[in-house]
């Protein structure tokens, strides 16, 4: 009797597997036939909140935030009475300086079209002081003004050439600057 109650390890193992194997397949079959419904777990994600704050500009920084803001920063300094003072990176002997200086100013076109403003640059004139002038296409050019920004609107399809020149306090003339466009 004591030799019947004994099963081999290996066989009670086998047997073991064997009601598991069973045991999964009812399991496989249960929720292939009746899913379970459950609700995936998902993290809230909290809404950020935004509040605009209004802020009062002064008339010199509402100039600053413009399209033409040269134009408008002189015109809020002189309703200011506020006189520009000198460039701590350059400071100018008057006209003696400006005898002396013989290097044109630099112009390099930025942006896309319609509109390209201007990176300016000269070894004496501060930027504030420099002016342009422009050319579209095989016309003349415009009048020198204080300006960094050009746009160009209603041109006809087909390519476009835009070139500008910029000159110094001490009459330096930039070599011309073009971009070439195409309007379709």
């Amino acid at each position: 009797m004591k030799h019947m109650n004994k099963i081999p390890k290996q066989l009670s193992r086998a047997i073991a597997i064997v009601i598991l194997g069973i045991g999964a397949g009812i399991i496989a079959y249960q929720l292939k036939n009746n899913p379970p419904n459950i609700t995936p777990f998902t993290r809230p994600i909290p809404t950020p909140s935004w509040q605009e704050q209004p802020m009062v500009l002064t008339d010199i920084e509402s100039a600053t935030m413009s399209g033409n803001f040269t134009q408008e920063f002189q015109a809020a300094l002189e309703e200011e009475k506020i006189t520009p003072k000198p460039s701590p990176i350059v400071i100018l002997d008057g006209a003696s300086n400006m005898t002396r200086d013989t290097v044109a100013p630099t112009v390099t076109i930025n942006g896309e079209p319609p509109c390209f403003p201007l990176w300016v640059n000269d070894n004496m004139t501060p930027w504030q002081q420099l002016v342009t002038r422009t050319k579209l296409d095989n016309g003349q050019w415009s009048s020198w003004i204080n300006q960094f920004s050009y746009c160009f609107d209603n041109l006809g399809d087909g390519t476009h050439t835009v070139s500008i020149q910029i000159k110094d306090l001490a009459g330096n003339v930039s070599s011309e600057v073009k971009r070439t466009f195409v309007v379709k």
